[in-house]
């Protein structure tokens, strides 16, 4: 026998960024998870045939996140036609990746706008709406740039992070009413928006490499999460940020490998490089994790070989310490 705290049944969600991505699959899960669903966004896509075919209510809205009539008219049509609005997920997001140095004020100002402002205005005319009601469930999309510094997405780290504290601060405010304000980090998921950055790249094997179950996510797999959040089993829990992410975060910079020292090196040049030179590992006097060199070192990033890094790491004990042992050095030349 199911629980019925997950049961959706008899509410109506509506997930801004819906027609796509992450968004869409979580309209979808919602509606198998017995809600009447509404997924929206600036493309008029046919999503909402899909929510029908699992036998749930939906209905044709176009919205802009940037445009807050828009949004006001969508709350407006949902009512409308439902009477009411239980959940809301804002999934509304863009990204694009430039040195910090070479963002222009129109780039910064259109993923600020997307990513924090659009969900301070749809938060805004729902969460109203939710409060009047004294009842109400925001579903947030945060990101890992919502807790550490992304390569190259300055602008999208900063709106995430905006969204995370966003999210807190609503869920304490509005909590007297009965709407939990909550989000959902997704780690590493492939989706049209970053299928190009990830998929044989040297900053998509970076990712693997970082996230413990060395696979990216399948958008399905935030559903569970989403459904959670969405119900009445979560009715005590408001101010979170759930993060699904394979184990990215928890991680750190140590991975425990089979060579005892991180494995935080798996491939350089396309070959996968399972042998980290013993020599390093006797030197445990100069306290070193791969993936802390990987991370500041620069030269990481032009393809340095296994054998320099070992060499660089030796050359680094020295200094500190000393010769290191018989043995050590003819190891590391070797290498």
């Amino acid at each position: 026998m199911s629980y019925k705290g997950f049961d959706l049944a008899g509410r109506v969600a509506v997930v801004v960024g819906g027609t796509s991505g992450i968004g869409q699959a979580l309209a979808r899960g919602l509606a198998e998870g017995g809600a009447d669903v509404i997924p929206t966004g600036r493309r008029a896509d046919l999503v909402e045939k899909e929510i029908e075919a699992l036998g749930r209510r939906s209905l044709r809205v176009s919205s802009d996140v940037l445009d807050r009539s828009s949004v006001q008219t969508l709350l407006d049509a949902a009512v409308a036609e439902f009477g009411k609005v239980d959940i809301l997920v804002n999934a509304a997001g863009r990204t694009k990746r430039t040195p910090f140095l070479d963002v222009s004020e129109t780039e910064w100002n259109e993923i600020i706008e997307t990513n924090l402002n659009g969900a301070y205005r749809v938060s805004q005319v729902f969460g109203r709406h939710m409060v009047e009601r004294k009842y109400g469930r925001i579903i947030n999309i945060a990101s890992l740039g919502s807790f550490v510094g992304l390569h190259e997405v300055a602008a999208y780290g900063a709106s995430k992070s905006g969204l995370a504290a966003l999210t807190r601060t609503l869920a304490i405010e509005w909590a007297p009413f009965g709407v939990c304000v909550n989000a959902i980090a997704p780690g590493v998921f492939r989706t049209a928006m970053n299928t190009k950055l990830l998929d044989g790249t040297a900053r998509g094997q970076e990712f693997l490499i970082r996230t413990p179950m060395k696979r990216f996510g399948r958008v399905e797999e935030l559903i569970p999460a989403a459904i959670f959040l969405a119900s009445d089993a979560a009715s005590f829990v408001t101010g979170t940020v759930l993060q699904v992410d394979g184990g990215f975060l928890a991680s750190g910079v140590n991975q425990s490998g089979r060579n005892g020292l991180g494995g935080g090196i798996e491939t350089l040049n396309g070959r996968k490089q399972n042998g980290i030179c013993p020599a390093i590992r006797r030197c445990t006097g100069f306290v070193f994790r791969i993936r802390a060199f990987e991370t500041t070192n620069p030269c990481f990033r032009r393809q340095i070989s296994l054998g320099d890094l070992c060499r660089a790491v030796f050359r680094n004990h020295q200094k500190l310490h000393g010769p290191s042992g018989p043995g050590c050095a003819e190891n590391h030349a070797a290498a």
